[in-house]
């Protein structure tokens, strides 16, 4: 049985909603364009949230090295949750059911409490908290709101990002400003940050039919445009200034590109514990909250 399915609409744009699938994003779409890469249906029936057009990435983004991260003297290992990958990827609220509250036609919240009771819950993530997506539809532009908060007694390192796909065709461009950029080893760890050099350079607009890039970018300026000429579309992304980070990956095989906005570093808390104070990394007090907004806008060229 598929999972089910929240539509929310507002003219002629249209977000659809998978709670018990990673609290995903399965499509948006506005007329007869797809803004986000939509699921395909064998995916959707099997509850693939790889494929899903967008997923949070909640308490951290990107990975953890060989699973494993030091956290005021205490080590914690962590299921290796992607596959044959060695290390431990995007937070454990991905691949949890979210619950679902519809607000009106165009508004929707859903929820995640996650409270590590079982070995398996600990090896997700072994502290305790809630998170939140509220979503906001309008006509042109979709506005997530994302929340993290330590529902622990314990001081929790949290991070926070939104890991959108995006159609991409030989004829889509992409504009957006960084200062560096991380290069990485072949297991994307973050091996030295260096600064934009012609390769890295998307400040104009560039064709990305032939890119290949699965990279971190520093200091972006919170806004990053898509075109798509042969759909007659654009979309402009912005995020909330704790979305300092942003990765970028695809390949020219690859019919998507991500482009996720994030609030740190990879392999960021690992790197805190051994006394870098600029990866990006929060420690959250019992009680507080990180959160952030993105929004996407959109119109006909």
């Amino acid at each position: 049985m598929e999972p089910e399915i929240v539509t929310l609409n507002a003219g002629s744009a249209s977000l659809s909603l998978c709670p018990a699938v990673g609290g995903a994003i399965s499509a948006l779409s506005y007329q007869d364009s797809s803004l986000l890469r939509p699921i395909r249906s064998a995916d959707l029936a099997i509850g693939n949230v790889r494929a899903m057009a967008s997923y949070p990435l909640i308490p951290y983004s990107n990975r953890i090295k060989n699973g494993v991260f030091k956290f005021v003297r205490q080590d914690y290992v962590l299921a290796r949750n992607f596959g044959d990958h060695p290390h431990a990827i995007h937070g454990n609220a991905w691949q949890s059911v979210w619950r679902y509250g519809k607000e009106r036609e165009d508004r929707a919240l859903l929820s995640l409490h996650h409270n590590p009771h079982t070995e398996q819950e600990r090896a997700a993530w072994p502290f305790a908290y809630e998170a939140q997506q509220r979503f906001q539809l309008s006509e042109t532009s979709l506005s997530i709101h994302l929340s993290v908060r330590n529902t622990d007694r314990r001081p929790m390192p949290a991070g926070v990002g939104l890991h959108p796909f995006f159609p991409k065709t030989a004829e889509t461009h992409l504009c957006f400003s960084a200062r560096e950029v991380w290069e990485t080893d072949d297991t994307i760890l973050p091996i030295r940050r260096v600064p934009i050099s012609s390769i890295w350079d998307f400040s104009d607009e560039r064709s990305i039919g032939a890119l290949e890039v699965d990279n971190v970018f520093t200091q972006w300026k919170g806004r990053v445009r898509l075109t798509w000429p042969d759909q007659g579309m654009s979309l402009t992304m912005t995020a909330d200034p704790i979305f300092n980070r942003l990765v970028v990956f695809t390949t020219p095989e690859r019919d998507s590109i991500a482009i996720e906005p994030v609030s740190h570093d990879t392999d960021a808390f690992n790197r805190m514990a051994m006394g870098d104070k600029g990866t990006g990394a929060i420690v959250l007090q019992p009680g507080e909250t990180l959160k952030g907004s993105v929004r996407f806008t959109w119109e006909r060229l």
